[in-house]
């Protein structure tokens, strides 16, 4: 007769080995599998779990018997036992099974015996019996009669699987809405504290024959210069709109920045305002005056 044993892991082990006759429970959960797909270059690696197989013969069968070949069986949705062929892969000593069927030798007292889920498998828990196919010369296995062709199913194993998220995908994933997060704080509440907008509509540039009429409500700065100059798309979009107005007569740049519901004038020492105002207010008539030259201009905010 053949009795067939199963222990998990260093601490059942010592359990057996110090007390080989003790009954051990057969239904055996072989743990969890946490699967997913591939993304990009993060690939999934199979999860083997395995357990420690022990084979114990009576001394009557030295001799007198060959090989023992088992095979996976679960029970199908109409309550009948079939071949497991998708579900797993069925590892002897790191040796893959072929079609899952585990033949053991009388020279294999322990095995070291693995299974892999494979992409296919449904997620859930799965049940497998382990079914002899042929007996080797062996009467009766683990107190089963190998005669009755209903029998013997050994060995309930249970193993679950999960399907989860790829690290990768899951961490860009995270990475994004962060992202997202922090942008749309800087957008809708970071933004307008750091860069204002203007309040009013346009402003309005008159010097002699010189006539300019910019709209500059919702822009965060006015640049006055003679050179070209452009903002660039991502400027723009983080800190917000700049209105350019280029002409030959400004020597030096000046600016104007949003101060409430009026503007301020910024940068340059070389200009004066009259009448003097920390703030130009709508509708009020401004004269704009170089001191080292006779560029003057009134500015009109509308």
């Amino acid at each position: 007769m053949l009795k067939i044993k199963s222990y998990i892991c260093w601490i059942i082990t010592t359990l057996v080995l110090v007390s080989c006759e003790k009954e051990i429970d057969t239904s055996m959960l072989w743990g969890k599998t946490d699967y997913y797909t591939d993304f990009m270059f993060y690939e999934y690696e199979p999860v083997r779990m395995t357990k420690t197989i022990c084979f114990d013969a009576n001394k009557d069968s030295e001799g007198r018997v060959g090989n023992v070949r088992f095979s996976l069986y679960k029970m199908s949705n109409d309550s009948t036992y079939v071949p497991v062929k998708d579900d797993i892969l069925l590892y002897k000593n790191e040796n893959l099974c072929s079609d899952n069927i585990l033949e053991i030798t009388p020279h294999d007292k322990e095995i070291r015996l693995g299974i892999e889920f494979t992409p296919t498998a449904k997620e859930g828990t799965h049940k497998w019996f382990l079914k002899v196919l042929d007996n080797g010369g062996f009467d009766r296995i683990n107190d089963y009669s190998t005669e009755d062709e209903a029998l013997p199913l050994l060995l309930e194993w249970k193993a679950e699987k999960n399907n989860v998220s790829n690290p990768l995908a899951l961490g860009l994933g995270w990475l994004f809405f962060i992202l997202l997060g922090l942008l749309l704080i800087w957008l809708f509440i970071m933004k307008p504290i750091m860069y204002p907008t203007f309040k009013v509509g346009n402003i309005q540039i008159i010097s002699g024959s010189y006539y300019s009429t910019k709209k500059i409500n919702k822009a965060r700065k006015l640049v006055v210069t003679s050179s070209p100059k452009r903002q660039s798309s991502v400027n723009k979009f983080f800190t917000g709109k700049i209105i350019y107005e280029r002409n030959e007569m400004w020597k030096d740049e000046w600016e104007l920045h949003p101060k409430g519901k009026g503007a301020r004038l910024v940068g340059n020492r070389k200009y004066t305002i009259n009448p003097f105002a920390v703030s130009l207010e709508k509708h009020n008539e401004y004269q704009l005056e170089h001191l080292e030259s006779e560029v003057k201009a009134k500015i009109t905010l509308l």
